[in-house]
């Protein structure tokens, strides 16, 4: 069976006149095998920052040679709603009426923005974006390339650039001028890109590849000194078993007790038969566990276990399952919120103008915990998200500033969400996990069943931000205090693995309201381990950015979750890896903020074979965790 359409043409892709709030990404010219009909297509992104609601385009058909055919044909996009970054137009036909048509050129005449300001073209030229020199061609040294991706992050592919009134990030995402502080894709910093020195460059890897080659050789001597150790064990175990052989020679040479002795002993007790009185307790706490759960039996209100973080403040024993409650589904998504607090951050850490668009709290999420909370496989089921911005988000007495819609994979509720899922203060009530009690103080927590906690939406000022307080109510504050965090994801349920409470306890929260769905929500409230006694952190007050005191061994085991996080997104199938225990890996401080850790993973290759291969990380402990990691195999 023929196709129905047949491709003619295809228009140069991302065509941009200078100041225009559009590209043109993409276009196409097919004809219809059964009509004979002629159809133009064409694809639209917003990159301006501001809701588009319609747009008027001229086209102008040519014969096969290019040149022009009669009158140039009109189309107007209306009843748009588009923000940033979204494309549009492909699904809509525009129809030349030449059948001679072969190509087309096209121009966007003028676009209107959702507050009524009208942009002109006013003849503008449409010229395709330059395309992307790749980094290595200005480098032209492997180790260089190395120490730029490890600047600027492993997606930094290319040579930075401007463009008109656009910039180029090192990662390829085009960018507004005096607009686009950090770029949109992976937040570098425009100043520190384009400011970048060279020769800084150049001596930051020279430096680098001399402590990686000290790191060498003192590894090499650990495995010296470490095989030695071996082999004063090996022998101080064959002695042990030497002697415990003879034990048993001697035992077997003389097996039997002598009469008198058997007449002296003592006779069998009836205590040796007991009833385990913990066999009780233990089949009750297996059946409070969380047990694996249909996705169509999941519904709003229901606790479900997805992903892990630090919340027993127990580093030990690794991180534990994260909780989250179900506010909404949507066919096959769910949108969950964490059950408990899980960090206690400042929206924003400069005294400036801020907004969640801009803000600090929002790269956190969508970067550190982003990355720390969830497994590759599970970050493939972490859906993007398209923010409401809005004015309609905000609570109306209180404000009307708003931002730019958002694409994340994390983020927090707004004002007009708080209220909606949760329509009494208890229900809003949240308590904290035992990690971030040690770091919280009375104005961020009363106990751990009451905190405050970060909604997204502004406050009465351009600096001060919603959340919700210790009783349940929404009110607003300085965005460098320090408040509780409670993430927000939404999640695609056909490429996730879930686990739900099935013991549960009388709890009423409102929730569900407007869909319809029951308010009763029965969950587990499982008990959080105290803090250890030994470990001691400090905070500042209430307004001021919080500082943790860190013991070195703590830190290392920070280090050594994020390296295996690291290699595991690094690996050809993740799911089959099982590392090292932490105790048979080298985690080394080098300098001041500098950390190593070497250890080997056991997964399966391109074929399917289970193999092990050793592995290096280099990371470097930040203000806002560790960064720059430099992942070497072998």
């Amino acid at each position: 069976m023929s196709e129905r359409f047949t491709r003619l043409y295809t228009a140069p892709a991302d065509l941009y006149a200078e100041n225009s709030p559009v590209l043109i990404s993409a276009g196409a010219l097919l004809k219809d095998n059964i009509t004979g009909a002629m159809i133009a297509q064409l694809k639209f992104k917003n990159i301006l920052g501001k809701r588009i609601i319609a747009l008027k385009v001229l086209v102008h058909p040519m014969d096969i040679m290019g040149q022009p055919l009669g009158e140039s044909i009109e189309k107007t996009y209306l009843d748009l709603s588009i923000s940033r970054d979204m494309e549009f137009g492909q699904k809509e036909a525009i129809f030349l009426s030449d059948s001679l048509t072969r190509s087309f050129s096209a121009e966007v005449v003028s676009v209107i923005i959702d507050d009524k300001i009208s942009w002109q073209s006013e003849g503008a030229n449409w010229e395709q974006l330059p395309v992307p020199t790749p980094i290595a061609v200005n480098l032209q040294d492997n180790q260089l390339i190395k120490q730029w991706k490890i600047n600027f992050g492993k997606t930094a592919e290319y040579v930075p650039g401007h463009y008109k009134n656009l910039w180029r990030c090192t990662c390829g995402q085009w960018n507004v001028s005096g607009v686009d502080l950090r770029c949109r894709s992976c937040f570098a910093e425009h100043s520190k890109l384009f400011s970048c020195d060279y020769e800084g460059l150049r001596l930051a890897k020279e430096k680098r590849v001399q402590r990686e080659t000290e790191i060498r050789k003192q590894k090499k001597a650990e495995e010296i000194a470490y095989f030695k150790r071996a082999k004063r064990f090996t022998v101080a175990l064959i002695i042990f078993l030497l002697l415990v052989a003879a034990g048993f020679a001697f035992y077997f040479l003389y097996p039997f007790k002598s009469q008198s002795d058997l007449e002296e002993g003592e006779p069998f007790s009836d205590d040796i038969i007991q009833t385990n009185s913990s066999t009780s307790d233990k089949v009750e706490e297996i059946a409070s566990l969380p047990v694996a759960v249909s996705k169509d039996d999941i519904g709003v209100g229901d606790l479900l276990s997805f992903g892990m973080y630090e919340q027993d403040n127990n580093k030990d024993n690794g991180n534990e399952p994260i909780e989250w409650l179900v506010l909404d589904r949507k066919d096959n998504s769910v949108m969950l919120l964490s059950k408990y607090a899980l960090a206690s951050k400042q929206f924003h850490e400069k005294h400036e103008i801020s907004n969640w668009q801009n803000c600090d709290l929002r790269i956190w999420l969508n970067n550190y915990f982003y990355s720390v909370a969830f497994s590759t496989a599970e970050q493939n089921a972490v859906l993007n998200t398209v923010v409401d911005n809005s004015a309609s988000q905000n609570n109306p007495i209180w404000s009307h500033y708003i931002c730019d819609n958002t694409v994340d994979k994390v983020y927090l509720l707004s004002y007009q969400e708080v209220m909606s899922y949760f329509n009494t203060d208890e229900s809003r009530q949240c308590g904290t996990t035992a990690s971030i009690r040690p770091e919280s103080n009375a104005s961020i927590m009363q106990d751990e069943q009451h905190c405050f906690w970060w909604l997204r939406s502004p406050g009465k000022s351009t600096n001060d931000e919603a959340f919700v307080n210790l009783l349940g109510s929404v009110y607003y504050g300085n965005t460098l205090r320090d408040v509780c965090v409670r993430p927000v994801i939404w999640i695609d349920l056909s490429k996730a693995e879930f686990y739900k409470h099935i013991k549960a306890a009388d709890r009423e929260d409102s929730i569900g309201a407007e869909s319809g769905k029951s308010s009763k929500i029965e969950v587990s409230i499982p008990s959080i381990p105290p803090l250890p006694s030994s470990t001691q952190k400090t905070s500042s007050s209430y307004g001021s950015s919080s500082s943790t005191t860190y013991r070195t061994e703590e830190r290392k085991r920070d280090a050594w979750v994020c390296a295996i996080k690291y290699v595991e997104d690094n690996l050809k199938s993740p799911s089959t890896a099982k590392f090292c225990k932490y105790t048979d890996a080298t985690v080394m401080r080098v300098g001041e903020d500098e950390y190593v850790i070497h250890g080997y993973v056991d997964a399966q290759n391109s074929f399917g074979a289970t193999v092990r291969q050793d592995w290096t990380v280099s990371l470097f402990l930040t203000e806002k965790g560790f960064r720059d990691p430099y992942l070497e195999w072998g």
